[in-house]
């Protein structure tokens, strides 16, 4: 099961929030539309982790994200 938006031709931008936080672009952490350079910036954040083997922000408290 997956999740998918199809945006229609009006819309430039979703509102949606699905996965973990680490990965989420500073739009979505303050709650505003997103499009797809939310997507680059996820596939930014993986990319670190995998060349440095941490996850890049890192916090004891999700909000401060």
């Amino acid at each position: 099961m997956g999740i998918a938006r199809a945006l229609s031709d009006g819309s430039a931008f979703a509102r949606s929030l699905v996965g973990t936080p680490y990965y989420y672009s500073p739009e979505l952490c303050e709650d505003k539309p997103y499009n797809e350079k939310s997507d680059i910036w996820a596939l930014g954040v993986v990319m670190v982790r995998d060349h440095s083997g941490v996850v890049g922000f890192r916090t004891v408290m999700l909000f401060s994200l």
